[in-house]
């Protein structure tokens, strides 16, 4: 990340036309966001997930199959945005931030209303 804006600094200070400058510019700044998103595909360790209705996930984790897991405290559904917090059946605990969108998809949802209905545990009336 450092580098992009190292480089973005760099092509500011050319001396050349501004047609040069702005066209250079705009390509390192293409060059950069794909880097970028290429390495939060990476990051990312859970594919695919399901969510049954009293908070156990099956996560598709990269390379390992499907994995049972459990909803933790601190998960929130802001709109199409989800922060989830899980913990795998070994113990080790995880987070994924997901996107989705309410109006073109029915399974999405589906997930945020189970997400934030579901009655967790610890968590009384």
């Amino acid at each position: 990340m450092l580098g992009g804006i190292l480089g973005f600094a760099a092509m500011a200070t050319i001396d050349a036309g501004g047609a040069v400058v702005a066209t250079s510019s705009v390509a390192w700044l293409i060059f950069c966001a794909a880097d970028l998103g290429s390495r939060w595909q990476r990051f990312r360790r859970v594919r695919r997930l399901r969510l049954n209705a009293d908070l156990e996930l099956a996560l598709e984790v990269r390379g390992l199959g499907w994995r049972p897991a459990r909803v933790l405290d601190g998960s929130a559904v802001l709109g199409d945005i989800v922060w989830l917090r899980y913990r795998e059946i070994g113990g080790r605990k995880g987070a994924e931030l997901l996107f989705g969108e309410r109006r073109a998809c029915h399974g999405w949802r589906r997930f945020t209303v189970i997400l934030r209905l579901a009655e967790r545990p610890g968590k009384g009336p």
